[in-house]
């Protein structure tokens, strides 16, 4: 994982925390391992880009993908998860 998903989970827990202490909101459930893994990172200077078949993302490198849609306009973060069968 990169820094910048690290700090997305960081401003995660922190509003999780936030609205609980306000009320309205019950504590935070934290997620099992395994289950649904995924994770958020931002777009910085080109770290996060989409060609013809794959999506080049920080630390990972290129990850096959099946891109049904072109994206059009700027890519500010991306959302990657794995789902168990």
């Amino acid at each position: 994982m990169d820094s910048l998903a690290l700090v997305n989970v960081q401003l995660d827990l922190q509003s999780a925390f936030q609205s609980f202490f306000k009320g309205g909101f019950g504590y935070p459930k934290f997620k099992r391992k395994g289950i649904k893994d995924s994770y958020t990172t931002n777009n910085q200077k080109g770290t996060v880009a989409v060609t013809s078949c794959s999506i080049k993302l920080p630390k990972v490198r290129h990850v096959k993908a099946r891109i049904d849609r072109k994206v059009n306009g700027l890519i500010k973060s991306a959302t990657v998860s794995r789902t168990v069968r």
